[in-house]
């Protein structure tokens, strides 16, 4: 037996010395697959823990938190020691700002005497860094701070130095102590962020909040604990699961990382293709001889196994390559989604790629198992065909597969079903990633019985005028569906879904742009400058320039954070003029009769994420508890908010002054009047109120601010989908390709028959843009699909946000170049060998 296998090695190595093209193919299309799965994984999963990582660090082991409306105070956190017997711990969070270094930090304020305070967040006792505690409870002006940074690049000494800050427009000084990088028990960067610690008392005394917290962290472990405390809760307060909100919030980011996972996967299941169809030609071209072996007593088995060898090797050093370049990709890749995840849900400023070896390792162990599953049905039906039965002709071949064609329409129907089921039942984005998967597979089912009904065509009595040439060009392509079939499918689900991704981009980007442009219609936008305690000022700016000639009209905005069903939601609310009301875009209600209802007592209007998460609608009731105060508001209207997934609601001010009496004005929106230079008003500004530090905003800024973040969020999908399309036109023209030159020996009888050497390369080069043209005019309504199911189904159950698809000419025009330009491109190289080859030595390339 083991001359046997030396034997087969010794033609495997023959094989793909003669034809090495099929070697590269097989190794890139699943080197390139698995860099794509490993690179998304890597860093969607890396973006996932170092959320993680953030949310732990400021709630530890607890399990719920005590949290007042917008503080708690101190006094509450007194009673609950004497009144229960629970871990408990004081908070008290705030981000500052270091002018010199031009960085936030986030400031954490907690008891160090509670040991456990400090050991469930950092992971380690102050006593283990070996600082005395005494210097951060009893410390003299300014207060110490210990500084755990996410940085690489740290003092390398425990030697405090004063360090100044911001909070609210207030400055002070700390004296920080930075953790000696070196620390066995500390790895850097693992917290995920810059982290000031520091002592409760301190804490109360730099931020000016005497008294206050900001929340109590408890560790409840049964109901019954959970019941006592929240029925001896004052009403201002709400006992809130912390992992109940970590996982809200969460989820509204796991859409994100399933559309990057969904991008991936078709990126991988392309790659495998191309690595299936260059094996499976390969396996073509060695049927007469593993006839002539099988004639020669070499069992099946043996085949079966040393095929199914070289397919593991082949995968082996390809999910390794993979794997390797993959990592690379990943680190990179992480910074573009920690960037989008940013802009949309929350801060996370670490970038730190986290994987164990054991995850590689699985994913290198998958990659290889699946390509080898996928191979050995084809290496199993070829070695164990009767020797006589592996010698096929070309007609043979075509006669079988046609007996294919039931099952396909079976399965078509069957997609179609599964799709139309998916968009009716409420299956979630899951559902919707089903639907557009089965629609594209029912599309990509239809296409080669579409080729051959074309086919057919010709021999009706209407066409039998035809040229030869077309004829033969008709009939060579549905008989040769064998080879073609399944890189035609391929091809069109490629171009499909990249057209329908791209469809839905643009779609989004159009209404992103007309929002915006109706949302922002002020000339001038005011706001406090960030790190600037809330004053009086732009109230008082708000009401000189009531009487400004040069002010058409303006309107002013506060908003408030609230804990509602377990989610962070904003109220706005603000004297609104009517510029202002008309710029809001409403579903469903026209925007007079939402108007004329928000004027009523207890009328509320909520944006559409919001209302699609909660399966919500006008006319419904929702319940707002704040600082004691409860009421049952009904909703007059759903508006429009592509701004962010993060719920909304916006009530009158008579509503607004019952929850927060104490807010002030946060922005203004001035409407001024044509006549008006905008620079010349904005310095008048500037010089009548020189003690407060407004930040004046031109609409343009913001409007190109606001674009310039769309499409940065949007590079990352469109990278992904580059690299799904290049790998797709790839595996399609080497399928194309591939077939061209197994038609190389039919050449010969052309030759013999009289036709020219370009009627035979027109002949190579026919059929392949015959076949590209048929497939690009079929991807067009499957696109239109894909782009309806993203928009409409995918986007709607993933973000909240309701798009109108708009299709647009030039994406058409697209989709028929990338089919033509792969269909030419397969059958250049078999077109220039016909034509500087004779044809006595045209053979199997």
């Amino acid at each position: 037996m083991s001359r046997h296998y030396l034997l087969l090695k010794a033609i495997s190595l023959g094989h793909f010395y003669q034809h090495p093209w099929q070697l590269i193919l097989m190794w890139a299309g699943l080197t390139a697959s698995v860099t794509v799965v490993v690179a998304i994984y890597l860093a969607s999963y890396s973006a996932h823990q170092n959320f993680i990582s953030a949310s732990n660090l400021f709630i530890g082991k607890a399990t719920h938190q005590i949290r007042g409306q917008p503080v708690v105070d101190e006094q509450l956190y007194v009673e609950l020691k004497q009144r229960f017997n629970v871990p408990a711990t004081p908070q008290l969070q705030a981000t500052v700002w270091d002018n010199a270094k031009r960085q936030s930090y986030q400031l954490l304020a907690t008891d160090l005497l509670i040991d456990d305070a400090i050991t469930s967040t950092l992971g380690l006792s102050l006593t283990a860094l070996n600082i005395p505690l005494t210097q951060f409870i009893f410390s003299s002006m300014p207060p110490n701070a210990l500084l755990f940074s996410s940085e690489s690049t740290l003092s390398t000494s425990l030697q405090a130095s004063s360090q100044p800050f911001i909070y609210q427009n207030s400055p002070f000084h700390l004296n920080v102590t930075h953790l000696h990088p070196n620390q066995p028990q500390h790895n850097p960067g693992t917290l995920g962020v810059d982290l000031l610690l520091v002592d409760i008392g301190n804490g109360q005394q730099v931020l000016n909040m005497q008294g206050q917290l900001t929340a109590i962290n408890l560790v409840l472990t049964h109901d019954k604990q959970i019941d006592l405390v929240k029925d001896w809760l004052p009403k201002p307060y709400a006992l809130v699961p912390v992992n109940d909100e970590r996982q809200a919030l969460d989820n509204l980011a796991n859409a994100f990382h399933l559309n990057l996972h969904a991008l991936s996967l078709l990126a991988f299941i392309i790659g495998l293709f191309l690595m299936f169809n260059a094996l499976r030609f390969s396996l073509q071209q060695r049927e007469r001889l593993i006839s002539q072996l099988r004639s020669l007593g070499i069992p099946s088995k043996t085949i079966q196994v040393h095929l199914l060898c070289e397919v593991f090797l082949i995968a082996s050093i390809a999910s390794a390559a993979g794997l390797l370049l993959g990592w690379l990709l990943a680190n990179p890749l992480l910074i573009m989604i920690t960037q989008s995840i940013n802009q949309f849900y929350y801060a996370l400023s670490h970038t730190q790629l986290q994987y164990s070896p054991i995850q590689l390792l699985l994913c290198w162990a998958s990659t290889v198992f699946i390509a080898v599953g996928c191979s050995g049905w084809s290496i199993t039906h070829i070695a164990k065909r009767p020797p006589l039965q592996l010698v096929r002709t070309s007609h043979q071949l075509a006669h079988i597969h046609q007996h294919l064609f039931p099952y396909w329409q079976r399965i078509a129907t069957t997609c179609l079903v599964v799709t139309i089921s998916m968009i009716l039942l409420p299956t979630g984005i899951i559902g919707g990633f089903i639907a557009t998967a089965t629609g594209l597979l029912g599309f990509a089912l239809c296409l080669p019985q579409l080729v051959t009904a074309i086919s057919k065509f010709n021999r009706s009595s209407k066409t039998s005028n035809q040229p030869i040439f077309f004829k033969m060009l008709l009939r060579d392509s549905q008989r040769q569906l064998h080879h073609t079939a399944y890189a035609l499918m391929a091809l069109l689900i490629a171009i499909s879904a990249s057209g329908g991704i791209n469809l839905m981009v643009s779609s989004f980007h159009n209404a992103f742009q007309h929002w915006l442009q109706q949302r922002v219609s002020a000339d001038l936008y005011i706001r406090l400058a960030e790190h600037s305690q809330p004053s009086t000022g732009l109230q008082a700016l708000y009401e000189q320039l009531a009487s400004n000639k040069q002010v058409a009209s303006q309107s002013t905005y506060m908003s408030q954070q609230i804990l509602w069903r377990n989610e962070q939601v904003k109220i706005q609310s603000g004297q609104w003029s009517q510029k202002t009301q008309d710029s809001m875009q409403f579903l469903k209600r026209p925007s007079k009769l939402v108007w004329h209802d928000v004027i009523a007592k207890n009328h509320i209007l909520i944006n559409e994420p919001l209302a699609r998460r909660h399966q919500l609608t006008w006319g419904d009731e929702i319940k707002l508890d704040w600082a004691g105060h409860t009421a049952i508001f009904t909703i007059a209207g759903v508006f429009y908010d592509y701004g962010s997934p993060q719920g909304q609601l916006w009530m009158q001010p008579f509503d607004y002054q019952r929850f927060f009496a104490k807010t002030k004005t946060k922005g203004i929106a001035l409407y001024l009047r044509a006549d008006t230079n905008i620079d010349t008003f904005i310095q008048t500004i500037n010089k009548q109120w020189p003690q407060h530090t407004f930040v004046i905003t031109h609409q343009q800024q913001i409007i190109e601010r606001a674009t310039h973040i769309f499409k940065q969020t949007f590079v990352i999908t469109d990278v992904l989908n580059g690299i799904a399309l290049g790998i797709a036109l790839c595996a399609i023209t080497a399928a194309l390709m591939a077939t061209q030159l197994a038609r190389l020996p039919e050449m010969r009888l052309l030759h013999a028959l009289g036709c020219n050497g370009w009627l035979r390369a027109g002949l190579l080069m026919g059929q392949p843009i015959f076949l590209g043209i048929v497939t690009g005019l079929f991807a067009i309504p499957a696109t239109l699909l894909q782009g309806w199911l993203l928009t409409e189904v995918v986007n709607v159950r993933s973000f909240g946000w309701s798009i109108p698809l708009t299709p647009n000419l030039l994406l058409i025009g697209q989709i028929l170049g990338l089919s033509l330009v792969a269909a030419v491109l397969g059958s250049l190289y078999p077109t220039w060998k016909t034509l500087h080859t004779p044809a006595r030595q045209a053979g199997w390339e």
